[in-house]
């Protein structure tokens, strides 16, 4: 229940309290819609409605629910959509599958996992959305895989991690949601904790100033007049563009989702469970992330419901935003292979093997994504970021 203020980002919540049971209801209905194959962002919508309406609110509250969530996302949404020029001069240039079929080539057969791996992370850290970048790797990997003799566990794993690390970096989705739940410019959460850790800090946003908003479209249209392709600027925009709509509906309900909980009391009690069990405030950011992404099986959810739900208790218990951001970004990406994810069904697909093959991976990407996450809170607890 929001006490200290009535008005959020223009929507009165004032007498809006939703029950913790109608938060679990939405929660536990979206995941079950999810994966009964229902569009995410349609039952993401659809818990929250049945959610706020058994949990107490009333059909106007409902929608304003909905309004508040949807401001909270705006942000992302805005550079995502800036995001899909640069999608669409990678993809439908065929320039992506060109730079990871160049660095296979490159590297050869006898370091064919450490090309899998490598080809994975630069597309992702490109601005490639994770899920895309997998579906454009995993065929070369597979090929590739058969030419080396190596297995299919091993290549979906190089696929698997390689795409995790260059989600970190890149200006996709999932890094500008970590970056406005807490009120950080894109540049700081890509580049800011590389400075930190090397000491490099003329890369920080003071002067490298970098909004997707601008950046993204202008890479785009420059990389596509570099391969003489300006005069399809429009048609490869208009084709990217369309390829974030899909993401953008996503994010959209999973910021309904957050909304749901802003005016809840959920975010308290999860504090007060923490604080009985001694655990820290600081690691909301990457518990809340790593819990949501799981049960959503979206990495970019998990961040933005985790993000607009624990964002503000994670500041306020003295956490710096840029340490909250990297946090919660790297939790996302712990347990977010699950069979109901689209990555983790892109790899299956792209690699050509069967549910329970591509299971058999699920503990060792849950410790590429562990490594990742505790890095990120060790960083945090040695003071790298105040």
């Amino acid at each position: 229940m929001v006490e200290d203020y009535s008005i959020i980002l223009g929507v009165n919540v004032a007498g809006i309290e939703v029950s913790v049971f109608g938060v679990m209801l939405a929660l536990t209905l979206a995941i079950f819609l999810i994966v009964r194959k229902m569009n995410p962002a349609l039952a993401m919508f659809t818990g929250v409605f049945v959610g706020a309406i058994v949990g107490g609110a009333n059909l106007p509250q409902m929608v304003d629910i909905v309004i508040l969530g949807g401001r909270q996302v705006v942000g992302a949404n805005v550079r995502i959509l800036a995001g899909g020029f640069l999608v669409g001069a990678l993809i439908e240039t065929g320039a992506a599958e060109t730079i990871a079929r160049g660095i296979v080539k490159g590297l050869g057969e006898k370091r064919a996992i450490f090309a899998i791996a490598l080809s994975a992370m630069i597309v992702t850290g490109a601005g490639v959305f994770i899920t895309v970048a997998l579906l454009i790797v995993s065929p070369i990997a597979l090929s590739v895989a058969y030419r080396a003799n190596i297995s299919k566990f091993a290549a979906i794993l190089a696929i698997s991690g390689g795409a995790k690390a260059g989600n970190v970096i890149s200006p996709n989705p999932n890094t500008l949601a970590a970056a406005e739940s807490f009120g950080l410019p894109l540049s700081e959460v890509m580049l800011n904790p590389i400075g930190d850790v090397l000491g490099i800090r003329v890369i920080d946003s003071a002067n490298l100033p970098m909004d997707p908003f601008f950046v993204l479209p202008i890479g785009a249209v420059v990389g596509l007049l570099v391969m003489g392709k300006g005069g399809q600027i429009t048609e490869f925009a208009t084709k990217g563009v369309l390829r974030m709509a899909p993401i953008m509906l996503m994010v959209f309900g999973a910021g309904a989702i957050g909304g749901l909980i802003t005016v809840s009391v959920f975010p308290e009690m999860i504090e007060h469970a923490l604080y009985s069990m001694g655990i820290p405030t600081a690691f909301l950011a990457p518990l809340s992330s790593t819990i949501f992404s799981s049960v959503t099986g979206s990495t970019t959810a998990g961040i933005i419901i985790g993000g607009e739900s624990f964002g503000a208790t994670i500041l306020a218990a003295g956490v710096p935003a840029l340490a909250g951001a990297v946090m919660l970004h790297a939790g996302g990406g712990f347990l977010d292979a699950v069979p109901h994810s689209s990555g983790f069904l892109a790899t299956q697909q792209g690699m050509k093997c069967t549910m329970a093959e591509r299971m058999t991976v699920m503990p060792l990407e849950a410790v590429v994504g562990g490594v990742m996450t505790l890095t990120s809170v060790g960083m945090y607890l040695l003071g790298f970021w105040g």
